[in-house]
Order: C-alpha cells, then structure tokens, then sequence
C-alpha cells in the first residue's frame, strides 16, 4: 500500500483508486492525504472498511483544500467519530 501511495506523487493519469477493506490504517491515510496536497488527478478515492479514525478523516479533510478535483471520497464503514 505504501509503494502503491508513494506512486500517486508522480502520477499523471490514474483517476480512480480503491483501497477497501485493506486496513491500510492511519499511517498509510496520512501519507496519502500528504500526496493529495499535491495529486490533483484522483477524482475518486474508496476507502471503504479500512478502521480509519477521526485522526485519519481530519489529515484527509486538511488536504482537500489543497485538492479541488477530488469528487467522491467513501470512507463509510470506518470508526470516524
């Protein structure tokens, strides 16, 4: 998981990406809301399952400011709130 977020930094093409049910935990959602301040291709992301907490939710809130082309964000069934 952490290769495959390391890669968003340099990619130009790949819109999609569906980390679900992979307890990639908080660590890896963090690395990826660092990548999103700078990633503006995703326009879908699926984290779906994945016992993220509100830590995780609040770095991935933080970095949609920087992210204006991010249209779905799932993160239903996590422990957010």
């Amino acid at each position: 998981v952490y290769r495959c977020i390391e890669s968003l930094l340099h990619n130009m093409v790949l819109n999609k990406i569906d980390f679900s049910n992979n307890m990639i935990g908080q660590d890896a959602v963090c690395k990826l809301a660092a990548v999103l301040r700078t990633n503006h291709t995703l326009t879908d992301i699926n984290l779906k399952n994945n016992a993220l907490t509100s830590t995780g939710a609040m770095a991935l809130a933080e970095s949609l400011e920087h992210d204006h082309n991010l249209k779905h964000l799932n993160l239903s069934n996590n422990c957010i709130g």
